[in-house]
């Protein structure tokens, strides 16, 4: 996660929130950055009779999660990030497992963390749809951005990132065969397709 976190804030700029700093209530304070990186651990839980309601069954996990020490829980559901001012922001990503998970309801769009996201007024999304591998995913994300910051627009920053896996021009350091779907497909990205204009 650090790793990922230092290479992006080298990348874009911007502020980095690590470790005890990084709590629901830093996020919920976030106001309309032009670009939002979460690096966390996703989650979803499948529909069930005792607990009915997506955008409370699916969110991410910042720190104090499982500690009695600290107020916050440490959870963030999709109801609450819904509630985050996004207005302007051109892309949030949540880099972790299965975030863009959710349900699928007729004649609506999914119900889940994209959902909340741009309810929340972010313009596109970029969400992963099942378990990442974390070296793979950093390697990932710092290529997308690289993508991004030469000026091409999402779309195509994220087809070459994807396409760089595929070839084999990014590798693992630990012989992992990284051209595998499983380490280039999960992150898929909706919403606004435009390029980003990034400060010189």
């Amino acid at each position: 996660f650090e790793k990922e976190g230092k290479e992006i804030e080298k990348i874009l700029g911007g502020d980095l929130i690590t470790w005890n700093f990084a709590t629901t209530d830093a996020v919920l304070k976030i106001k309309s950055p032009k670009i939002l990186h979460i690096i966390t651990h996703g989650f979803y839980f499948p529909k069930t009779e005792a607990n009915e309601k997506a955008l409370t069954r699916s969110g991410i996990v910042l720190a104090g999660a499982n500690d009695a020490n600290i107020l916050e829980d440490g959870y963030l559901t999709a109801l609450e990030m819904s509630t985050i001012d996004l207005e302007g922001t051109e892309l949030v990503t949540i880099s972790a497992c299965e975030s863009g998970e959710g349900d699928l309801r007729p004649y609506e769009s999914l119900n889940g963390l994209r959902r909340s996201l741009l309810i929340a007024g972010a313009k596109s999304t970029l969400l992963s749809l099942w378990k990442v591998d974390d070296d793979a995913t950093t390697e990932f994300m710092i290529d997308f951005y690289k993508n991004l910051k030469k000026g091409m627009n999402k779309n195509k920053a994220l087809s070459l990132t994807q396409k760089n896996f595929r070839d084999g021009i990014i590798k693992s350091k630990f012989g992992d065969d990284w051209t595998n779907i499983f380490y280039w497909g999960a992150f898929q990205i909706s919403g606004d397709m435009s390029p980003i204009q990034f400060e010189n």
